[in-house]
């Protein structure tokens, strides 16, 4: 018996999700939310809030929130009652092995050989993660972003849409990079840095 697939997580996020979905010829079973959405563009069937749901071992979710901290906290408190599922968009280029746990790989990213990459990682539309890159479990790689080669991004950090990271760089955990910003120097943790150089 196959598994069925369920959302958690139905707004803005969520419809490259499934589209990526699409691309991989995979549907989903339904979605999880706090309460049911008006706007509903892919007519997914409402299950109602997923922390009163009874799950199965023949139940896998992903979990589509953007926000790397909320989207850690679902995670967790699903942990040990469902599996999850990664999403790797059929014009994506993977050239490392990536976790099975919650990563979405979006339309048109490159993952580049001998990178490693966490749980429920988002590397979104077009961003570009060069040779032997290490990302942290939730983090968000924001469409059009780079990071060269041997780059390290921490937990739960956000890299904006748009930004570089040079060769070599290391970015600490829970930190904030400024959309278009290009980062030179290394990044201590919870730190928030924009501009070009970023500061």
């Amino acid at each position: 018996m196959m598994k069925k697939r369920f959302l958690v997580g139905y707004s803005g996020h969520s419809y490259p999700v499934i589209e990526a979905l699409k691309s991989m010829e995979l549907s989903l079973d339904g979605y999880f939310e706090g309460g049911e959405k008006l706007a509903n563009p892919y007519n997914l069937i409402y299950l109602g809030d997923e922390s009163l749901f009874e799950f199965s071992e023949l139940h896998s979710v992903f979990i589509a929130i953007g926000a790397n901290l909320l989207r850690k906290k679902v995670s967790e408190r699903l942990q040990n009652k469902v599996s999850f599922f990664s999403i790797f968009d059929g014009t994506s280029v993977i050239r490392s092995k990536i976790s099975q746990n919650g990563v979405l790989v979006n339309a048109g990213a490159v993952i580049q050989p001998l990178c490693t990459i966490g749980d429920g990682v988002i590397i979104n539309t077009r961003a570009i993660v060069e040779h032997e890159c290490a990302i942290g479990d939730y983090a968000h790689i924001a469409p059009g972003a780079v990071l060269a080669g041997n780059v390290t991004i921490g937990e739960s950090t956000l890299i904006g849409a748009n930004a570089t990271i040079l060769p070599g760089i290391a970015i600490g955990k829970n930190c904030m990079i400024g959309a278009g910003s290009v980062v030179t120097k290394n990044v201590s943790d919870n730190s928030v840095i924009k501009g070009n150089p970023a500061k």
